[in-house]
Formats: structure tokens, sequence, C-alpha cells
């Protein structure tokens, strides 16, 4: 072989039972490069022509769905993502034929010969994959859409389980990038938008896969968002490096939403119409092992940073001057301390107590320090309350 593959794992099996059929050809320069292949199952792969010699021919299959391969044809996943994103066949071909077969991570495959980073299949190629392959036309957008897909869905249907979680995962990235990409609210006009902004909504299901039709409040704020999350999807193994830029608390968030994914074998292609997002259940339990949020961050990270929440108060001590906080918008219980000024104002309105009687809605402004400790800076009471 002309790379070097000391890193393989030295159990090659006889692949007497191996079986790829050839079903579509995406890159052919002298010989088919890239291809899409099925097993005997009717499981679909990616094959990729990795090395050869004068006695074999080596090729690389990594399993994919549907979902993925038109991530792949639209630019959503780059060819080094939905390679190398997990465990993948290496292949030996004697004569055309599968001789050995070793089944090993992506982790040990030479970055030689796989796909450029970021590199994205042919626009020209990719359309036409669309339409002759997968019989699919381009979509045109209209509103935000997350299309879910893998284990837990069944044609366009999805389990609950997999739904809250999947959902709460993204919605609390969503808000962690928001409160780390945006401006700090100052009026209650800006919060009012902030709050619309950063609350995933679903509007409508959609056919195929199981698409999530969101509102369509897409504005500056948004695509600052949404550019975001791109970017932390499109992060390689190889390119780990490059979540240097990214706030801790974004990179805590992100991990635990890889392994939201992959716990539940769940796929998901983000359409913004400004730009598309794919990551499926290989490629998340293979990048969550390698974030460490104190180590990947910015150095900005190192600083106090403020977020914005909208939510009740359902507890607190007012001798230790704490609280806790649950924000309606992400769906999480928020606690730490208060200055006591600020805390004995609130309790006064609400007869000494926080979270008792009455559920107030409030717009808080809480300062995270870098050691994850929560501090309330302001609290004001909006216009909405919730009668429980």
């Amino acid at each position: 072989m002309n790379f070097d593959w000391s890193s393989l794992p030295r159990d090659a099996e006889y692949a007497a039972n191996f079986t790829r059929t050839l079903e579509y050809v995406l890159i052919d320069l002298d010989g088919p490069q890239l291809v899409v292949a099925k097993d005997a199952s009717g499981r679909r792969y990616l094959g990729l022509a990795a090395d050869e010699d004068e006695r074999a021919a080596r090729w690389i299959y990594a399993p994919t769905t549907d979902l993925e391969l038109e991530a792949l044809c639209t630019g959503a996943v780059s060819m080094y993502n939905a390679i190398a994103k997990g465990a993948v066949d290496v292949v030996d071909l004697v004569d055309g034929s599968p001789r050995f077969v070793t089944r090993a991570s992506s982790a040990v495959i030479p970055d030689d010969v796989l796909p450029v980073l970021d590199a994205n299949l042919p626009e020209d190629i990719g359309r036409r994959a669309m339409r002759v392959f997968l019989g699919r036309s381009q979509r045109t957008f209209v509103r935000p859409v997350l299309r879910c897909g893998g284990e837990p869905v069944r044609g366009s249907s999805i389990s609950f389980a997999a739904l809250a979680k999947i959902a709460g995962s993204i919605q609390a990235l969503w808000s962690a990038i928001a409160s780390a990409s945006l401006p700090s609210p100052r009026t209650t006009e800006e919060l009012d938008r902030r709050a619309d902004v950063t609350t995933l909504r679903m509007a409508d299901r959609e056919a195929a896969s199981f698409g999530i039709a969101m509102t369509d409040v897409v504005d500056d704020a948004f695509n600052t968002i949404a550019s975001v999350y791109v970017d932390l999807t499109r992060m390689s193994p190889g390119s780990i490096d490059r979540l240097v830029p990214f706030d801790a608390g974004v990179l805590k968030q992100h991990r635990a939403y890889l392994r939201v994914l992959h716990d539940h074998r769940a796929e998901v292609l983000a359409e913004f119409g400004g730009g598309s997002a794919y990551v499926g259940s290989g490629y998340a339990a293979r990048i969550a092992d390698m974030i460490v949020p104190g180590r990947n961050q910015s150095p900005s990270a190192d600083n106090d940073r403020s977020v914005v929440a909208r939510g009740y108060f359902f507890g607190g001590d007012l001798r230790r001057h704490t609280f806790r906080f649950f924000d309606t918008i992400t769906g999480r219980d928020l606690t730490g301390r208060m200055p006591a000024r600020l805390q004995q104002t609130i309790s006064a309105r609400h007869g000494g107590e926080l979270g008792l009687g009455e559920r107030t809605l409030y717009d808080v402004e809480i300062a995270v320090r870098s050691d994850g400790t929560m501090i309330m800076v302001d609290a004001a009471e909006t216009q909405a309350r919730l009668d429980f």
C-alpha cells in the first residue's frame, strides 16, 4: 500500500460473506472514488477508494442513511465528516472481489486517504445525485426546519422520549449560543424579541423523516445563532482545535446535545435557509468525546458572562441569599446567589417568600462566573402571569 496503515488492527477476516453492492457512483476519476453501496440487508454505505498496490485495492465503507446522503448532496455535511465518524469497514479487494475485511475506528485511518477537511461534495454532483439517485428535488426554503431521523423515527413519526430529549438539548444549545453571541437586552422590547428568537417552537410537522417546522422568526439575531450552530456541526475530528473560538457554556451544551443524539441513535438535519447542518449519531459520539469545555474554549471564557432568562422563582433561602428559578425559555432550573436587597424586594411582593402563592413571570439577568457560579443581577416582572 502507498500510505501508512500501521495503526489498523491486525485482525482482518476473510470476506467470505461480505457484500457491498454498488448502487451509485458519486465521484469518478479514472474509476469510482466515492460511491453509495448496500449490504445484503439493504443498509447503505458510503464507499471511498482509499489505497491500492499491485495485489489489491483498499476501500473504506462507512454506514450512512438517506437523510445523511441528502445532507451530503446539499452541502450540510462535509465528505470528511460523512466518512470519518465512527466504525468503518476496511476492505481489500482482489480482482474486484472482497478478500479481507477489517472492522476499525475511523480514527486509525490515515488522514492522507480521507477527503480534505470541510470539503463538500461538488454542487453539480450533489444536485444530480439528489435527482437521479435519491429521486428528490432541491427543497425550497419556507421557514426553518429540524428534520430528525435514525432509530427513534418510523416514517414521519418519532418516539416521545427521543423527541423530548432531542428538542430539549437543541433548545439548551440554542439558548447558550444566544447568550454567548448576542448583546444583552437592555429594554423590555429587546427582551421580548430575544425570547421570541431563542424559544424554539414546533409550528407544524413535515413528512419525510420527522420534520419540525419552526416558527418563522428569522431576523439577524436568529441568523447569528444559526450560523454558530452550523459552525459547531462542521467541526471535524481532524480540526478539533477550531473549537477554541467557542464559549465554554456553548461547548458544554453542544457536547450534551451530541450525546443525546448518540444515546438515541438519532440524526438531525437543520435547514435554516442561509445554511444547513447535519449531525448523525456516529459523528456525535466521536466528537462529543473530544470536546473538553475547560480546554476547548476561548480566552474570553475566563471572564464572567451574562445570560437572560424568563420564568418564575420556585424557591430560595432568605438567610443565605440564594434563589431557585425556572427558565421557561430553556426549561432549565437555575440556582445561585442574589444580592440581599434584590431578594428582599422580590420576596416582599409575595408574602416574604420566593416561589409560593402566585407564580409571577420575571425577566432576569444572571452573571455566570467562569466556575459556573450564578449571581442574579436584576429581575423585573413581566406583564404575563402564570396562574397555578
